[in-house]
């Protein structure tokens, strides 16, 4: 027999951003519910070939909500340098936290660790279900259970079924180019070490992970992707070691590769009257710069303080108002990058005077102490030189 639940507030996607979301809501004494017929399992064995370079803010706010202590037991990694290169003319940057008196720049850490440690002091807010419909805030679950509820989060995922549902258009488009992702281990690894070259078909980055191995995260275009794809174990490792311009020597993989798509796209609307979106529902990038969901996490930062505002003043839940304001920040913040990192791509594949123009700019980042410590604060999240 069908249930009818009451709450203040139903989330839909139990990934990182809404398990994120959901805890901070409860924790600020809103009933809350979070559903998902998928609940993240906590990782053990093989490293998950999805992980995230958490920045700054991020670590912060996983920390207010009382799970980073937690998330990074154990299966992290932390850098403390970054190393950047222009594969055509090997112009680079190179960052180093000790030079900031920070005591890294960022954290690896698995996405499912963290969904999944996020997930599990949920309890009994969360829903084994799925959203079948939705009529303003009544929500019909696949169970036939239905859910009333003030405000309704839309947290599931980038082709998100809900913002489809509401008929929320987005800008972007698709790339080209597909990221291949596998664990690899590296002759000469580089502890510590964040590492990224670009190149005319799209950028290589390999990222710490805590037991000396290496995450590979490769943009090319689709027509390689699917040959490498095709290739053998020892046809990638050459393409590889050529690619990486054999700094780290040979490059042996020790997981299957994945392919994924790569596309952008910013939703034209953040929140409606009285259904928000955030993460990937909201917004993609490109992952050139590992910020995805660190702009989710700002998604939630961003709410939560909207939240604490109305209970300041008495009020349970965001006004209408509040919710626009917050779709116009974090829209004009999430466009912005956007369109910086999809600027970015097509410069590194662009040929010609470019190459000429984008190493000197690279160069004199590198040696303008000011111009170069700014743009560390935006790779490692930090809010100012005291943070």
């Amino acid at each position: 027999m069908s249930k009818r639940i009451k709450t203040d507030v139903l989330v839909v996607g139990a990934g990182m951003v809404g398990s994120a979301l959901a805890l901070g809501l409860v924790q600020r004494g809103l009933d809350v519910r979070i559903v998902d017929q998928r609940w993240p399992p906590l990782p053990e064995g093989e490293f998950d070939l999805r992980v995230v370079a958490l920045s700054g803010q991020s670590i912060a706010l996983l920390d207010r909500l009382g799970v980073w202590s937690q998330i990074a037991a154990s299966r992290t990694a932390a850098y403390r340098r970054m190393h950047v290169i222009d594969g055509t003319s090997e112009a680079f940057i190179e960052f180093d936290a000790r030079e900031y008196g920070w005591p890294q720049l960022g954290v690896i850490v698995e996405n499912q660790r963290i969904a999944a440690l996020l997930a599990e002091r949920l309890g009994v807010q969360r829903l084994d279900d799925g959203l079948s419909e939705i009529d303003g805030t009544r929500c019909t679950l696949a169970s036939g259970d239905r859910v009333d509820a003030q405000l309704v989060i839309a947290a599931d995922g980038a082709a998100s079924p809900l913002r489809e549902r509401l008929l929320i258009d987005s800008d972007g488009r698709s790339y080209a180019q597909s990221a291949l992702v596998a664990h690899v281990r590296c002759e000469r690894p580089r502890s510590g070490l964040a590492w990224q070259r670009f190149l005319d078909g799209g950028p290589l980055a390999l990222l710490p992970l805590p037991d000396g191995r290496a995450s590979m995260v490769w943009s090319v275009p689709i027509e390689r992707a699917t040959r490498l794809m095709a290739a053998t174990g020892t046809e990638v490792e050459r393409a590889l070691a050529t690619a990486s311009g054999r700094q780290f020597g040979a490059i042996a993989l020790t997981t299957p590769l994945a392919q994924f798509p790569l596309r952008w796209h910013v939703a034209r609307t953040f929140a409606t009257e009285n259904v928000v979106l955030v993460g990937d529902a909201a917004h993609t990038v490109h992952p050139l710069a590992g910020q995805g969901v660190n702009l989710g996490f700002a998604d939630v930062d961003c709410l939560l303080a909207y939240a604490d505002r109305a209970l300041k003043t008495g009020r349970r839940m965001p006004s209408p108002g509040e919710l626009l304001r917050y779709s116009r920040e974090r829209r004009s913040e999430t466009m912005l990058a956007a369109r910086a990192f999809d600027a970015l791509n097509g410069l590194y594949a662009a040929g010609g005077p470019w190459v000429a123009l984008r190493s000197a700019g690279l160069s004199a980042v590198n040696r303008i102490a000011p111009l170069k410590r700014k743009f560390a604060q935006i790779a490692a999240g930090v809010r100012s030189a005291a943070s």
